[in-house]
């Protein structure tokens, strides 16, 4: 269960607050004053301090001081207060205050919304904690006011710049950016712009005290992904971060599962080269753009006799046999080109500019390297399994990829028709 400490003289307005409080399943207690407020932190821990301005033994500057003093620095305070003054404000930031409300607008509504914030809190925290981040604002204040939202909450993985072309120039990928707009030498839709293109999957937040709408359309259409506008509550704040740090963490949660899909897709999946799709694929693309396809060979291997290492020694053989081989021609052959399974115990290899002494001798490696191949004992039923390979190859023309393959089958039924284990060329 949450709970929250009040610092709170007022018998009539802590009600209302612990009233709001307990509507929400979380744990209240109030205390009047600094002393009282430190005697009972020794035995009590909050997730949140609320406390008013004046108390009944001092000021709330005075209880901050109190507090950093006494080492209690990991507790978010909120101050619910009558002033509007900026510097006021200016000076419990820099104290480390988290946030501000007015004691006039405080709901149900409003405070709750801080309430639900600490309740999503380790949600939050592990999100961010799990992101590089980065903070661009050339005012201190503005600054210290997020960092201390980020330190209350125990997130300490951010980066804080006042100059743009430092955070531009630093070299360092960030998931999340947060950026003023009105800073020094460049504006913040200009930073915007630049971080979209060099960090396309970022999270962008744009944070301005101008609300024109025009503005706020222009930042958003330059590659923004949110706009929060000064001056924000911690909770506002908190709340608009869960939001993008959701949308940032399904998109990318999306690219690795189309990442992992990709995979599936270009790669075969028993021997790890690539699938017939994939290298066919590779085959018409580089007949259309290569220069010199006359120095192209396309080379078609099969495992002679397989069916009867299936039909003797089991298919868990016959996929041994297939991966020893595909490993072996992979290691063989892939510096100087690209292996695919053809289908069954048929592969391509396609060496897109190889001269005609290398590939005889890369060719032979292979059918040679085959015959030394052995399988994993646990996989073998009756008895010791011998391979070995034929193979078919031909020189294309870069006109007709069927044609080439057409010609390296022929090549390869020679090859079994001459008594397996050998190239033919």
């Amino acid at each position: 269960m949450k709970s929250v400490l009040h610092v709170e003289p007022s018998d009539f307005f802590s009600k209302i607050v612990q009233e709001i409080i307990r509507e929400r399943g979380m744990e209240y207690l109030r205390v009047s004053g600094v002393g009282e407020l430190l005697r009972q932190l020794k035995s009590f821990s909050p997730d949140l301090i609320i406390s008013a301005a004046a108390l009944s033994d001092g000021s709330v500057e005075d209880m901050v001081q109190a507090l950093n003093s006494a080492g209690f620095t990991d507790i978010p305070v909120l101050i619910v207060s009558s002033s509007e003054s900026l510097e006021f404000r200016r000076r419990l930031f820099d104290l480390g205050v988290v946030d501000f409300l007015l004691k006039q607008d405080i709901s149900s509504q409003r405070l709750g919304t801080y309430l639900d914030n600490l309740g999503n809190a380790n949600e939050l925290i592990r999100n961010l904690s799990e992101l590089e981040i980065a903070v661009l604002d050339d005012s201190s204040t503005s600054l210290a006011l997020v960092e201390n939202i980020f330190r209350m909450n125990g997130i300490f993985n951010a980066d804080y710049y006042r100059v743009p072309e430092h955070l531009l120039d630093s070299g360092k990928k960030y998931d999340l950016f947060i950026v003023d707009l009105v800073l020094p030498g460049m504006t913040g839709e200009e930073v915007i712009l630049h971080l979209r293109t060099s960090h396309p999957g970022s999270s962008i937040i744009a944070l301005s005290s101008i609300s024109n709408t025009k503005t706020v359309s222009q930042v958003l259409l330059s590659g923004a992904d949110d706009y929060i506008i000064k001056p924000f509550d911690a909770s506002i704040f908190l709340a608009r971060l869960r939001t993008n740090i959701r949308a940032y963490t399904l998109s990318r949660k999306l690219a690795e599962s189309h990442m992992q899909l990709q995979q599936l897709a270009d790669y075969d999946g028993l021997t790890g080269v690539y699938s017939h799709r994939k290298i066919m694929s590779i085959l018409e693309n580089s007949c259309k753009t290569m220069d010199n396809p006359e120095q192209a060979a396309v080379i078609m291997f099969d495992l002679d006799d397989f069916k009867q290492i299936n039909d003797q020694h089991g298919h868990l053989a016959g996929d041994s046999a297939l991966k020893v081989f595909a490993e072996n021609l992979q290691k063989v052959l892939g510096d100087d080109g690209y292996v695919g399974r053809y289908g069954g115990e048929e592969f391509i290899a396609f060496l897109p500019n190889i001269p005609r002494d290398r590939l005889k001798h890369l060719v032979q490696t292979v059918v040679e390297g085959t015959g030394k191949l052995s399988l994993d004992d646990s996989h073998l039923m009756g008895g010791r399994v011998q391979l070995s390979v034929s193979a078919g190859i031909c020189y294309g023309d870069g006109k007709d990829v069927e044609e080439t393959l057409r010609k390296a089958d022929r090549k390869l039924y020679q090859a079994k028709e001459q008594g397996k284990n050998r190239y033919i060329l």
